[in-house]
């Protein structure tokens, strides 16, 4: 199968995770998120809000204080991270819409060199760390712009393991992928 193919297998295999099974592994993700990534002041953490039925981390996230938190917010090929003061902002409800920078005058910009954390959802991943996204490249792009010293986490369903994700030059392995074996 291609990227394209598994993508498309992979979304319906994830929507239709029962929801007992999506809760528990949802908890688990987020306390291991916990125990990996202690709140510190000087903390940047880049997380998502969930869509298209990806594994939900706000129950990690609300529990850090909003100013080191960012969500992605797609501008053109773009995909730049801001904070929202409180986690109420319109792109954490919709991180998909078309937005300009000048939605955001009231919103911290956190540059991916200054990340210390970075959570990546993911449609598909192996046991070599590969991740399928949803094919557009940004996260592959933001990726090359962080720190070597930057903790970057893939969260999935286990049902989102697959045997090999095809990949390709520009995409980057992640050094760990948190799920509920």
């Amino acid at each position: 199968m291609n990227k394209t193919q598994i993508r498309k297998k992979l979304i319906n295999r994830r929507k239709l995770i029962p929801l007992e099974s999506r809760i528990i592994q949802e908890r688990f993700v987020c306390s291991r998120l916990e125990e990996l990534i202690s709140s510190k002041p000087r903390y940047k953490i880049a997380v998502y809000s969930a869509l298209r039925d990806e594994l939900n981390i706000e129950k990690f996230y609300k529990k850090l204080n909003p100013l080191q938190v960012f969500f992605p917010v797609l501008i053109g090929k773009d995909m730049l991270f801001y904070n929202t003061k409180d986690f109420e902002a319109p792109f954490v409800e919709d991180p998909i819409r078309k937005y300009s920078t000048e939605d955001f005058e009231e919103h911290d910009l956190c540059q991916p060199q200054d990340f210390t954390h970075v959570i990546v959802p993911l449609v598909a991943f192996d046991n070599q760390n590969n991740r399928l996204g949803y094919g557009g490249g940004y996260y592959d792009r933001f990726l090359k712009q962080v720190k070597p010293s930057c903790q970057i986490y893939g969260v999935a369903f286990k049902e989102q393991l697959i045997e090999l994700v095809p990949v390709k030059k520009h995409d980057i392995a992640l050094p760990k992928i948190i799920y509920m074996p």
